[in-house]
């Protein structure tokens, strides 16, 4: 077998090996490696990355309830009553000044992580808290958050509790679909659960990241709350429609941003 057969047969069958493995493999020199696959028309590309490998049925969730999502008129009186919720574990390390932060894998360290929850809407954030070191989010946590946001939304926009008119936006956490916690949003006055697809971070409001100790976060979600922030928020908002049309579009499946 000549080099060029070799070099096509690996890359066939792994595609994300490199000139390294190759050229050991070989017996040759990287740029030997390199100049076979330019010849050969192979090139580099970068995957893209999804949140998650769908299923059949995953993904069809996804197109039928952003269909039925599609059904709710669009416009600002639409987006104004819509009330999201955004979670995210920070993870901190004390480390000399100048010196970068280490990456964490996602189910990585059980310590030294703070857990902040914001809701927010189309003029920044409502209400924002942070559950203490080590805790584990849970639904009686999250029931308190929920009453604590209903105080907040009730002293801020009466007439939308009044009418019963806020639609409440929240991913499929188990502390978000349990029992409990579909018990406590029933008994809140005022709130319409709306619908989001599972394995969906996508179609989230706003991808937002944290990085920073406990201080730092806080003085991004007081950021936030002030009106230099509204433009972003709305704008967040106003792309759900068309996040949507883009499943609706894509058969269920991921798209890219």
């Amino acid at each position: 077998m000549d080099i060029d057969e070799f070099l096509q047969d690996a890359v066939e069958s792994n595609p994300s090996t490199n000139t390294h493995e190759l050229a050991r493999e070989c017996g040759v020199s990287e740029d030997t490696v390199s100049r076979h696959l330019l010849y050969m028309g192979k090139v580099k590309k970068i995957s893209r990355l999804v949140p998650h490998e769908l299923i059949f049925h995953q993904s069809a969730k996804r197109l039928e309830i952003c269909k039925n999502l599609l059904k709710y008129p669009p416009g600002m009186i639409f987006y104004q009553k819509i009330v999201s919720c955004d979670e995210k574990w920070v993870y901190w390390h004390w480390l000399d000044r100048g010196q970068n932060a280490f990456p964490v894998a996602a189910r990585g360290l059980l310590k030294k992580k703070i857990h902040a929850l914001r809701f927010w809407n189309f003029e920044g954030v409502i209400h924002h808290e942070f559950v203490a070191d080590g805790c584990s989010m849970n639904s009686e946590i999250y029931c308190e958050q929920l009453e604590r946001l209903y105080a907040k939304l009730s002293e801020r926009y009466p007439a939308l509790i009044n009418r019963k008119g806020v639609l409440f936006q929240q991913d499929k956490a188990r502390p978000h679909t349990s029992c409990k916690t579909k018990e406590g949003l029933r008994e809140i006055h005022g709130f319409e659960l709306l619908p989001h697809p599972p394995y969906s971070p996508d179609l989230t409001t706003m991808a937002h990241f944290l990085q920073g100790n406990k201080i730092i976060i806080l003085r991004m979600f007081k950021l936030w709350s002030k009106s230099s922030a509204t433009a972003i928020s709305k704008n967040g908002i106003e792309q759900l429609a068309s996040r949507w049309l883009m499943v609706v579009d894509n058969i269920g499946l991921y798209f890219e941003h």
